[in-house]
């Protein structure tokens, strides 16, 4: 048998299988081809596959849907306009003014309020927190350190959620602290192919890192405690959302690692 034969034989058993031995993943220029292509054959709350891309976005109303359901005797009506206000989303004047609601329709505004309401208890019922989360978030490399051989990178701490600066009683923002950051890695490379990285960079030192994590515990209904499972490195500037299929080798990412 072909030694080219015998190498397309065991990408393909790798495929099948869904992951290599012991952790141990095959690249084929800078992709684990024993992943990518079974990501969303996966539960999407079920965290296994390295380079991953299917977890759901965390979001303002995530969190603030959890802060609500840990509040004693909570009064759903309360919060009814400004579930209505984030919906709406937020503008340079006053949302409710940009989206129409006047003196002239108070009642049209009132009855929005009563559906918002009901919509935020209906939410409120199907809500859990997902044990994995993702958020991808812009970032740039320092210079390339010889000793280390390896380029440091600037990382975030944590991220900040907005809801709308017209959000009265809910926080306008809520905060995601990332409790391990210290334990984040440098992007490590020999000198040969950082020189080459940097090159096709056109020496720009822009990427994106998107952050797969847990939340371990609330503080306050805008600040929440998590610890990041695994740092990816990606290129493209990525959607609102995770991606289709078709778009899943565009947005995978060049290097994966576990923490």
């Amino acid at each position: 048998m072909s030694l080219f034969r015998n190498a397309v034989l065991s990408i393909f058993a790798l495929s099948l299988w869904g992951c290599a031995v012991d952790g141990k993943h095959l690249y084929v220029e800078g992709k684990c081809v024993s992943c990518w292509q079974d990501t969303f054959k996966k539960d999407k709350s079920d965290y296994e596959i390295i380079g991953a891309n299917n977890y759901d976005i965390i979001s303002w109303q995530e969190l603030a849907l959890e802060g609500l359901s840990r509040e004693d005797n909570l009064n759903v009506a309360t919060y009814g306009e400004d579930y209505l206000t984030y919906k709406l989303g937020s503008n340079s004047d006053h949302s409710l003014t940009i989206h129409g609601y006047t003196k002239r329709n108070e009642l049209t505004y009132r009855r929005d309020v009563k559906k918002a309401t009901e919509q935020l208890e209906s939410d409120l019922h199907k809500h859990q927190l997902k044990p994995i989360y993702q958020i991808t978030m812009p970032s740039t490399l320092d210079n390339y350190d010889f000793d280390r051989q390896e380029f440091p990178v600037d990382y975030t701490t944590g991220v900040t959620l907005e809801g709308g600066k017209d959000i009265k009683l809910l926080p306008k923002e809520i905060s995601v602290i990332f409790d391990n950051y210290q334990d984040f890695p440098e992007l490590k490379m020999p000198p040969h192919t950082a020189e080459n990285f940097l090159k096709g960079r056109n020496q720009k030192r822009k990427l994106f890192i998107r952050y797969i994590f847990e939340i371990n515990a609330m503080t306050t209904q805008s600040s929440f405690q998590s610890t990041v499972k695994e740092i990816q490195f990606i290129d493209v500037v990525p959607k609102k959302y995770y991606q289709t299929r078709k778009e899943i080798e565009k947005y995978a990412p060049f290097e994966a690692i576990q923490l």
